[in-house]
């Protein structure tokens, strides 16, 4: 799928889900699941409150998009962008240790990117 399909799928949704979440005292929050750095700043911009960044938050522009938004970003693990579920940990591997692996990778990264500062910002993963 072309960001510009994902985003033609996502957009109306996101915009109805905003405008009714506005029009409550105490709206949900919304976020969207993308690794599509367009994607996440255009619903930044309409709005959102979070970002699940499929991609583990690994590409520079995501990173710099987390640094720069002032909210919150998920980073989920994977093993493959897209996602391939043919790809999977070999049966030998100690999947503790791999995710591990991954998280003291991606943090060492974020914190060479400065995201260790964001403000009132937060990685989850």
């Amino acid at each position: 799928m072309t960001a510009e399909t994902e985003w033609a799928r996502v957009a109306p949704i996101l915009e109805r889900l905003i405008e009714t979440r506005d029009r409550q005292p105490f709206g949900p929050l919304i976020s969207i699941d993308t690794y599509r750095t367009t994607t996440a700043r255009k619903a930044l911009r309409l709005g959102v409150d979070m970002v699940n960044d499929v991609g583990g938050l690994s590409s520079e522009e995501m990173i710099e998009l987390a640094g720069e938004s002032g909210v919150d970003f998920v980073a989920m693990h994977q093993l493959s962008l897209p996602v391939d579920p043919k790809i999977t940990l070999a049966q030998d591997v100690d999947p503790y240790a791999a995710l591990e692996q991954w998280l003291l990778a991606r943090l060492e990264r974020w914190e060479k990117a400065g995201l260790t500062s964001i403000g009132s910002s937060s990685i989850l993963v």
